[in-house]
């Protein structure tokens, strides 16, 4: 019987009232034969309400005869038990349980099914194969729960292990929201101390990394890896050269982890790996002391996981698709993924953990990297800066996968494919108080800068070239063209790197260099619109993405011609770097002759 209950009382729904909502309740237990094979078979609910209600001895049978039992909330502090005879003639018998409401108990994080789980994919799929390498740094749980960072090269980051000693550190991962303040760290000053050891018990020891210590533990896994505790945090030289050779490894931590654990339902490290429902404990007044906790459902719990805490974190986009199998706690139950199952579109309130639908494993094949962009801009990051950094490893298992159909990558975008993911736009909904530059403040017709403001071109110190969607904060949208209706040609780009062992990390800088057809056009704002004017005709700009000049020229470039529909950037002239343009913006004129771009081919090199 699962916790305590018979099959009949365990489908009952326990949506009852929480603790300070006044509605009424009713549900039918069974009638009272069930009922009383209930009580015979140990189910605590049946024996519970019997028992209050004077019918659990033995002469009780024929008064549980052409009877059901029902309960019935109508207020918050008491459970109605009502005996009720089958041709409702008159109310037989009643009586009353207290109710008293608590929190979800915490205590049963560990859930013996995970661990089949692992087993049942083990057994019947190839989803996981040890890697190559392992993560520079590793939680040894052995002795839970005090835990010690330990380093299995052992200092030397250049020792070669051997496939037997890899087998050895197998760890899981964890993937989840620090929330406003950083967690429980290791630093170039605590990391002896982390070393030494340290129990996962005292109380700077966030919920979710202590509880993730502990699920790990019970699958059978001895090491776990968490970022805030495996890489070296803080602002000195030693922790900012560690952050930024362990960022580059990401590929490596969550693709070569066991298992990757998601705290999904919390967006703070103090939330630990899952809400749980609240409780309610029923008791017997007047009578002996029996208690019985039930856990209370929530039918209104039906959340979709995009609407989880994590979904909008940025940095956990590549953790959950670099990994192989994810262990994932909602805010209202776990669920399990692998390479051969994924997830449902939605999570429902009933039962503990699920397994889901099938899917493809040819994730990186047939998954075009504009819809991870699309996925990965949309999401919130602490570090603006860090946007390429957070998606480095996710572009490093593309390269793997199709290394010669997308060529090299330039700054979150591929060589082979830069054309067609140039008409990306910012979407409307997109707060434009986060932009990489502030917009201009609007004064009448124009765009003007506020008082005693300099032109930020000539400071402006991007994470991004201008022609990169990593350039802007917000949520984007990439629009790929046919490659039949492609107008510009001659194509090429280079990128300086910020560090030369970070091929998918921070740029310096870079220039996209192609030859087109272009228009001039004039910026004009008319109320809340950007409109672009050409010899007279006037059309919206799609994205404004930078602070320019007042009145600013624009170079329309045309990268798609599309039979009487023209679409391409707007470029405005560098500042600080002669014969170069900056992006500002994506346009598209249809049907207009006065917009026709000249047939005047120009080469631009773009920044």
């Amino acid at each position: 019987m699962a916790d305590g209950l018979c099959r009949l009382c365990a489908a009952i729904p326990l949506d009852f009232p929480g603790a300070n909502e006044a509605q009424t309740w009713t549900r039918t237990l069974g009638n009272g034969d069930q009922v009383q094979v209930g009580l015979r078979i140990g189910c605590r609910l049946c024996g519970l309400v019997l028992r209050q209600l004077g019918l659990d001895g033995h002469g009780s049978t024929k008064a549980l005869q052409n009877c059901c039992i029902k309960l019935a909330i109508s207020k918050k502090s008491e459970l109605e038990c009502h005996l009720v005879p089958h041709d409702h003639s008159s109310l037989a018998k009643s009586a009353i349980l207290d109710v008293r409401y608590g929190p979800a108990p915490r205590e049963h994080i560990w859930d013996a099914d995970y661990a089949l789980a692992f087993k049942r994919c083990d057994e019947e799929h190839v989803c996981f194969d040890y890697p190559d390498d392992l993560p520079t740094r590793l939680l040894d749980l052995e002795s839970l729960p005090i835990v010690k960072l330990v380093e299995p090269k052992a200092g030397n980051r250049n020792t070669a292990l051997s496939p037997d000693q890899i087998r050895n550190y197998r760890y899981a991962a964890l993937s989840y929201c620090w929330g406003l303040s950083p967690p429980f760290t290791t630093t170039s000053v605590t990391i002896k101390e982390r070393k030494e050891g340290f129990s996962i018990d005292q109380p700077e020891v966030p919920r979710t990394i202590a509880e993730a210590a502990r699920v790990a533990h019970g699958s059978g896994l001895r090491y776990l890896w968490v970022d805030a505790l495996c890489i070296i945090q803080g602002r000195d030289d030693v922790a900012g050269a560690d952050w930024r050779r362990e960022s580059e490894r990401m590929r490596l931590v969550y693709g070569g982890a066991y298992v990757t654990i998601v705290a999904a339902g919390t967006s703070d490290a103090s939330g630990g790996l899952i809400l749980g429902k609240p409780t309610c404990v029923l008791t017997s007044p007047g009578r002996e002391i029996v208690a019985l906790t039930l856990r209370i459902s929530d039918p209104n719990s039906d959340t979709p996981f995009w609407k989880e805490a994590i979904f909008s974190r940025a940095w956990t986009c590549q953790e959950w698709y670099l990994s192989s199998r994810l262990l994932v706690f909602t805010s209202t139950a776990v669920y399990f993924r692998c390479q051969e199952i994924d997830f449902p579109s939605s999570v429902t309130s009933h039962g503990s953990f699920k397994s889901v639908l099938p899917s493809s494993r040819r994730l990186y094949s047939t998954k075009p990297w504009s819809m991870f962009v699309v996925n990965f801009a949309a999401r919130n990051m602490t570090n603006p800066t860090d946007k390429l950094p957070a998606i480095a490893g996710l572009a490093r298992k593309f390269h793997e996968f199709g290394g010669d159909t997308l060529g090299k990558y330039y700054a979150g975008m591929w060589e082979k494919e830069i054309l067609k993911t140039l008409l990306w736009r910012r979407e409307e909904s997109t707060d434009m108080s986060s932009l990489v530059l502030p917009m201009a403040f609007r004064r009448g017709r124009s765009l003007i800068k506020p008082d005693g403001a300099t032109d930020d071109r000539k400071n402006w110190n991007p994470r991004a070239p201008s022609w990169s969607w990593a350039a802007v904060d917000g949520q984007i949208m990439i629009r790929k063209p046919s490659s039949t209706c492609i107008a510009a040609r001659n194509i090429s780009c280079w990128v300086k790197l910020a560090d030369s062992a970070s091929p998918y990390g921070h740029v310096d800088y870079g220039v996209l260099t192609l030859t087109c057809r272009y228009t001039m056009g004039k910026l004009l704002v008319k109320g809340p619109d950007l409109l672009v004017e050409i010899n007279g005709s006037v059309s919206p700009l799609e994205t404004f993405d930078l602070l320019r000049d007042p009145d600013p020229k624009l170079h329309l470039l045309c990268i798609e011609d599309r039979e009487g529909i023209w679409s391409g950037i707007a470029v405005v002239p560098s500042l600080t770097v002669a014969d170069h343009y900056v992006r500002v913006g994506q346009y598209m004129f249809a049907g207009a002759d006065a917009c026709v771009p000249d047939n005047t081919e120009k080469e631009f090199k773009i920044v």
